[in-house]
């Protein structure tokens, strides 16, 4: 009898320890709001619609990168290898870059990130990051060594980069630290399970990276559902909510993985992190997009989880195309018909942009 007592009691000391953590009254408020609305709307309000202006020489097209200042949109134009300037009002500044390996050139765009009064633009080709004033005039470019199957970038106010990428035998994380100029000072964020190599070595790899204001990095990727958190004093914790029909990615050797038809029968049926990560400055919430394929529709689905960034999961919410965020601001777009390029309509810019505010929530 007394053993059958213990062992009860056991159990509900497990059980405690794995119940939820409560939310204190501003979490719960908004999960509440969350629950209660179901779309971004819960979190930002629509302020403006930006018509963007520019001369017909100038062709934007849809695999973009947009970077949002205090004064200016930056629009990082993968396809035309350039950086497109445009006022917050959407006039025409300028373009810099062109298709090249001089100072200020590209040839395969992949991140940028703005940091003070920098823009900082990685090319996977020329294995380089170059860095922009906000007129646009150049100011430097610093060359990585490697380039990991780098897919996203953060610079902090000291100018110090992160990168996202592919763990690798050299750089053993999924996140690697580099100084102002372009020496790998520390790499974060190790596998917890080197069995995905198959998939690590044919370059897989989806979810971001965000960097608070104090430097407390943030990383998703596709292989957990997890949000990683890393403190500038080298601690480091985790914390995420299960989606519901969550399947990760089934553990193959590397010869399951020998043509792309084959990668794709092996994540098609799984639950992927996508690129989409944002951190809103203004309330401290993150968003994690995560592809449901066995939602209780009849499609894939698409969600953004929500957090705070002690860790709490709030709900989710149905995502919209966003782009950036800045100092409270998001932005989206709002698309055009067509464009010409593809010979398909009139629009040389297939898209305006939308500001949301976010909400700040005490």
């Amino acid at each position: 009898m007394g053993s059958i007592f213990f062992f009860l009691c056991l159990t509900i000391l497990i059980l405690s320890c794995q119940r939820k953590p409560s939310l204190n009254p501003r979490e719960r408020g908004i999960a509440h709001r969350i629950k209660k609305i179901r779309s971004l709307e819960a979190l930002v309000e629509r302020v403006d619609t930006v018509y963007l202006s520019a001369p017909d020489s100038i062709l934007i097209d849809y695999d973009v990168i947009v970077l949002l200042s205090d004064s200016s949109i930056i629009i990082a134009n993968r396809i035309e290898k350039n950086l497109v300037f445009f006022s917050r009002d959407g006039r025409f500044i300028c373009v810099v870059g062109r298709r090249g390996e001089g100072p200020g050139e590209f040839q395969d765009i992949v991140c940028a990130s703005l940091s003070g009064d920098r823009i900082y633009v990685y090319d996977i080709r020329l294995q380089r990051v170059s860095v922009f004033r906000m007129d646009g005039s150049f100011d430097r470019a610093f060359r990585v060594d490697d380039p990991f199957l780098i897919r996203h970038m953060a610079v902090s106010s000291n100018g110090q980069v992160y990168f996202h990428h592919v763990p690798s035998e050299r750089y053993p994380g999924f996140v690697s630290v580099l100084d102002s100029s372009g020496r790998v000072r520390k790499v974060l964020l190790g596998p917890k399970d080197w069995s995905y190599k198959a998939y690590f070595e044919r370059g897989l790899l989806d979810g971001g990276i965000q960097l608070s204001k104090d430097n407390v990095l943030f990383e998703t990727n596709t292989y957990s559902y997890k949000i990683s958190k890393a403190y500038p004093n080298g601690m480091t914790e985790e914390f995420g909510q299960e989606p519901e029909n969550y399947r990760g990615l089934p553990r193959i050797t590397p010869d399951k993985i020998e043509t792309p038809e084959q990668l794709h029968n092996l994540t098609g049926k799984s639950s992927i992190v996508m690129p989409d990560f944002f951190l809103l400055s203004e309330s401290g919430l993150l968003l994690q997009d995560i592809l449901d394929p066995l939602s209780e529709y009849s499609n894939p689905t698409l969600w953004y989880y929500v957090y705070d960034t002690s860790g709490a999961f709030l709900g989710r919410i149905e995502p919209q195309v966003l782009l950036a965020e800045h100092n409270g601001y998001f932005v989206g777009y709002y698309l055009k018909y067509g464009s010409p390029k593809y010979g398909m309509a009139e629009q040389r810019i297939p898209f305006d942009i939308i500001l949301y505010k976010e909400k700040r929530f005490e």
